[in-house]
């Protein structure tokens, strides 16, 4: 029988992430009002510069597809999935084609033709 914790795995999971995410820089102090100067341009210049936007998390990283290995398994399934794909495309296309052809075979039919009157 398995042992019983209290929580979920998932709680276990996100602390071991925060541990793992260095900690933000500390944030400049604020200015005080003696330090404040008059003129915008002055105000502008006195800013510290802004830091660049911090590292994404590795799980918000961007996974490439050419990560996976070409013989591999994976490989595999997701060729197969993506010919499903192109197939399940080309027949969106070809009814689509063919409802427009039908819709202007009837145009042609009732407003060129004048076969029907309504």
């Amino acid at each position: 029988m398995a042992k019983r914790t209290r929580g979920s795995r998932r709680d276990r999971r996100r602390a071991a992430r925060r541990g793992s995410v260095a900690p933000p820089p500390p944030r400049p102090a604020a200015l005080t009002e003696t330090a404040v100067p008059a003129a915008p341009e002055e105000a502008a210049a006195a800013r510290p510069p802004r830091a660049a936007p911090p590292a994404p998390l590795p799980s918000s990283a961007p996974h490439s597809p050419t990560s996976v290995r070409p013989g591999s398994v994976l490989a595999a399934k997701a060729a197969q999935e993506y010919r499903y794909v192109a197939l399940d495309l080309r027949r969106i296309i070809v009814v689509v084609g063919t409802l427009f052809a039908a819709m202007i075979a009837l145009w042609v039919a009732v407003d060129v033709l004048r076969v029907v009157t309504v």
